[in-house]
């Protein structure tokens, strides 16, 4: 499946059971990119998925679920992988929208930065820029 979508350039989204297993699959497919759903309920799942961030190029972190509610998270994560490491979602239907929405719109970020979170990143990795 990981060459088949390298093949037709498609990203993957992997709900992930171990941050061991990501990381293999971004060192065997490093022309693969990978997005990680959900940041993570504790600051440190957070902090050693931003560290596979700024690690391998090829990997990328969906923010929806649970993770958001960390104040200044987003705001860290850029600020050591770059802006274009994060895609805006949302896990709807078991999140509510509004909740993801205004905790990326509470960070401060710049109109640059939201830019990229909300849409420019997605373009970007599914060839609509």
């Amino acid at each position: 499946i990981y060459d088949l979508a390298v093949s037709l350039e498609l990203p993957v989204n992997i709900h992930h059971a171990g941050l061991e297993e990501m990381e293999l699959v971004a060192k065997n497919f490093p022309k693969l990119n990978i997005v990680i759903a959900h940041p993570g309920a504790s600051k440190s799942d957070i902090a050693d998925k931003i560290v596979l961030l700024r690690k391998h190029p090829n990997l990328y972190l969906d923010l929806s679920g649970s993770g958001m509610f960390r104040d200044g998270m987003l705001r860290y994560g850029i600020d050591q992988a770059g802006k274009d490491k994060f895609l805006f979602g949302t896990d709807y239907p078991i999140c509510n929208p509004a909740s993801i929405l205004y905790a990326v719109l509470y960070e401060k970020l710049s109109d640059d930065e939201l830019a990229a979170v909300f849409s420019g990143n997605f373009r970007c990795l599914t060839g609509l820029k």
